[in-house]
């Protein structure tokens, strides 16, 4: 496994031993992106890059070759797809509760996703838990 953290570093899982390895990159876009090359291809090119790490081309040239997109292992649910029943409400008696709880389920296909995986290759790996089922993503995708 591979994971990019901010601002700890590059951590390459390898026999059930974690090695951690200075990276400083935008945080915003390092963490939770998943390989699109076979995880020996990326830390080969990772070694091979000059050291110290400075956040410049050939940094953001690494990080496009090699990762996807954070949160490209999700798709969202077509909202056809989707069924909300809340029947509870009919149990809540205040108004402003029972408005505010519409208006959260409301936005619930904008954030319902389901796992579909990584890039399409042998050997790629990405930090999520495959689920077997949709589920809403909390404040973003990763």
């Amino acid at each position: 496994m591979l994971h990019l953290d901010w601002p700890s570093g590059l951590a390459v899982r390898e026999s059930n031993k974690w090695h951690w390895q200075e990276l400083e990159y935008e945080s915003k876009l390092t963490f939770c992106r998943p390989t699109i090359r076979p995880l020996e291809e990326v830390v080969s090119a990772y070694n091979a890059l000059a050291k110290p790490l400075q956040n410049n081309s050939e940094l953001n040239s690494f990080l496009t070759t090699y990762f996807g997109r954070a949160g490209s292992e999700l798709s969202p649910v077509p909202e056809s797809e989707l069924q909300t029943d809340p029947t509870f409400l009919a149990n809540v008696s205040s108004p402003d509760v029972s408005d505010f709880v519409r208006q959260v389920i409301d936005i619930w296909p904008d954030l319902t996703r389901r796992y579909v995986g990584g890039a399409n290759c042998s050997g790629c790996v990405n930090s999520f838990i495959p689920v077997n089922r949709t589920f809403v993503v909390a404040g973003g995708t990763c």
